[in-house]
């Protein structure tokens, strides 16, 4: 079984569905788990603190290291007060899962500039502060860390009326590699993961109704969690890793062979050699 006694790990959205299924493992493996969570709809309205509360509450029922963090991350602020408030109960932080997030679903036609912006807001921009923020003190403490980021195939493959969380999403997956190369060199991993499981935020979509929700249990992602914390992970990063319940995979961006020129090129060359620039046998 993977240990990670003495650790300490910040799960953003770590309150229900996949971040409550991730602060559970977590703090199974023995990590000290700070659970943040401001109870929002999945709109990512309202405020409800005994989310991240209840669910601190039943991991110490069960003798576990837990402690509820009600928090809006947005802003440079949010993130600042989530290191605080982790370095003042635990005094370090060796794991962080960049997981909260919102839906607000419409076409793009129909989108506005507050839906989109709010959906990039939480779930890129706060990831990258937040990064950057553990990044310091993974940097002061001098003993590596890991971070996960959570992607989706929205932005990876794309999904009709997403545009707002799909840009989100893909920013995160380049985030990720780019902070893989960056924080390489103070022994910090990270990589992401790009979950297809049953939630309050996918039980709505027509995609998801006729599976079975055991098929598609978060719980089944725990696994591929635990192993890119772990100390076994050490050499694994900037990966991007699907998991669909059972199935796990690697997302890799290729390029096709392509085809050079003598000349330049027209439109019309564009044309007659699209096959080859796309690699079209």
């Amino acid at each position: 079984m993977t240990s990670l006694a003495n650790k300490v790990a910040v799960v953003t959205g770590g309150g229900r569905g996949l971040g409550l299924a991730f602060s559970t493992a977590l703090a199974e493996a023995g990590a000290s788990v700070l659970i943040c969570d401001n109870g929002s709809a999945p709109d990512g309205s309202g405020c409800n603190p005994q989310v991240a509360e209840d669910a601190a509450a039943n991991l110490r029922r069960s003798g576990l290291s837990a402690v509820a963090f009600c928090c809006d991350i947005s802003g440079s602020d949010g993130a600042r007060a989530v290191v605080g408030k982790t370095l003042a109960e635990f005094g370090r932080i060796d794991i962080l899962i960049n997981n909260a997030g919102f839906l607000r679903d419409k076409t793009a036609l129909k989108m506005s500039d507050e839906d989109f912006d709010a959906v990039v807001e939480v779930h890129l921009k706060a990831a990258f502060r937040l990064s950057r923020e553990v990044g310091r003190v993974f940097k002061e403490q001098a003993s590596g860390g890991r971070i996960v980021n959570i992607t989706s195939l929205a932005g990876l493959i794309g999904n009709f009326g997403q545009s707002n969380y799909g840009s989100a999403k893909a920013a995160v997956a380049a985030l990720t590699r780019i902070l893989a190369l960056e924080f390489a060199k103070m022994n910090v991993t990270v990589n992401a993961i790009a979950p297809v499981a049953f939630t309050r935020m996918t039980e709505n979509l027509a995609r998801f109704q006729d599976r079975e929700r055991a098929m598609l249990a978060p719980e089944l992602i725990n696994p591929l969690l635990l192993f890119l914390v772990s100390d076994k992970a050490s050499g694994v990063t900037g990966k991007i890793i699907g998991a669909e319940g059972n199935h796990y995979f690697e997302y890799v961006t290729l390029r096709s062979e392509g085809i050079t020129l003598e000349g330049g090129w027209t439109p019309e060359a564009v044309s007659d050699k699209w096959n080859s620039i796309v690699g079209i046998n």
